[in-house]
């Protein structure tokens, strides 16, 4: 039969078998001594520490040793759970300490989509065949132009005549302008993304 008893301490309450009636036992929740008492004559608060333990109590306390260790509270060498949820994280990767270490998506070269030329038409940014076929665009687009002004003062053509062919001239200077603007430009972005 068991008994059920509390500790005249930390009134934890204690159940043990019947033949530890009248005995000194360890309470497993504040390690204090307590006599076992039938629940009907009461606990006295007085405790059993005045009185040196009897040769009994020292084979009647193995079994609340056993129970000691089996509590919860009674884990004192036990890792806390601040230092079982440190184990669990995973190792912080350390940053990479050279440039050479980095992603390759982040060294890569850059796309023409990126490089595209910016349309500057100063002098200063092109070099010498770029500025070659700049200048010369410039100088084709004017001579057309003059040359189809001068065809107006052609004295045996028609005035339709000399409107259809400065016409003529002058669209030839246009293509012939962008034609060669726009290789001055293909020119330079070719040269930049080759020195990237």
């Amino acid at each position: 039969m068991i008994i059920r008893d509390r500790c005249q301490h930390c009134y934890y309450q204690l159940s043990v078998p019947q033949d530890f009636l009248g005995k000194r036992l360890v309470c497993p929740n504040c390690g204090k001594i307590n006599k076992i008492q039938n629940s009907e004559s009461g606990s006295s608060p007085s405790g059993g520490e005045e009185n040196p333990p009897s040769p009994d109590s020292k084979t009647a306390a193995t079994p609340s040793t056993s129970v000691k260790k089996n509590s919860p509270k009674a884990t004192s060498h036990s890792p806390s759970s601040q230092d079982i949820e440190n184990s669990k994280q995973p190792p912080i990767p350390s940053s990479p300490s050279s440039p050479s270490k980095l992603p390759a998506a982040i060294t890569r070269k850059k796309s023409w989509l990126e490089t595209k030329p910016t349309f500057d038409i100063s002098l200063s940014s092109f070099t010498a065949f770029g500025e070659f076929c700049l200048f010369s665009a410039y100088l084709l687009a004017s001579l057309f132009a003059l040359v189809g002004v001068l065809v107006l003062f052609l004295p045996n053509w028609t005035w339709i005549g000399k409107m259809i062919a400065m016409l003529l001239f002058w669209a030839a200077a246009l293509l012939g302008f962008l034609l060669l603007r726009s290789l001055a430009f293909l020119f330079e972005w070719f040269s930049e993304s080759s020195q990237d």
